[in-house]
């Protein structure tokens, strides 16, 4: 569980270092944490301008996708969404417990 709990530290570090920095604009960041079923929901939101309407899976994306898998199993998934039509983005990471309790 620890193992796991520091690769998902990791990828939120990651996004903070990657999250869009706009001038005289306060980006703010909230991380939520849930079991839902039998998983672990973890969702992150942003204020900054949110995905391109027509944006496509870019490669940062892909590996990171990729590296959930290795990790946690084909149960894991990442989805990435709009926040509203005011801007922002909600990160999605879904993972089964059975690969937490094992990692």
């Amino acid at each position: 569980m620890r193992r796991a709990a520091f690769r998902i530290r990791v990828r939120l570090g990651h996004a903070v270092h990657q999250s869009p920095r706009v001038l005289d604009q306060c980006l703010q960041i909230d991380v939520r944490a849930s079991v839902q079923g039998t998983g672990v929901v973890i969702e992150v939101h942003d204020t900054g301008p949110g995905p391109a309407v027509d944006a496509v899976d870019g490669v940062g994306l892909r590996n990171s996708r990729e590296r959930l898998t290795q990790a946690f199993g084909r149960a894991a998934t990442l989805a990435l969404q709009s926040a509203g039509p005011c801007g922002g983005c909600i990160a999605r990471i879904d993972l089964p417990l059975s690969t937490l309790e094992a990692a």
